[in-house]
């Protein structure tokens, strides 16, 4: 059997701190400013939404920019209506 390790794609707090490279209070800080997405179930956060809100906020730009512009706000409307 292969050893190979598999790489989450939902994330704790911490992880999801740890990955952005913030303290769990700073990232707390940023989901409550609206900054970084809310844990998309339960408690757990999305890899790729922290992707897509990151590179929106570090001002990348690529050829995926308009995909992950839609793909971020598509995820980020689903959970406005979760929360309703």
């Amino acid at each position: 059997m292969s050893q190979e390790r598999i790489v989450p794609r939902g994330l704790t707090k911490a992880d999801a701190a740890a990955y952005v490279g913030v303290s769990v209070k700073k990232f707390t800080l940023l989901v409550q400013a609206g900054i970084l997405p809310k844990p998309s179930v339960g408690d757990v956060w999305d890899r790729k939404a922290i992707d897509a809100a990151f590179d929106k906020l570090s001002g990348m730009s690529s050829d995926n920019d308009n995909d992950a512009d839609r793909a971020l706000a598509e995820w980020e409307a689903q959970q406005q209506g979760r929360a309703a």
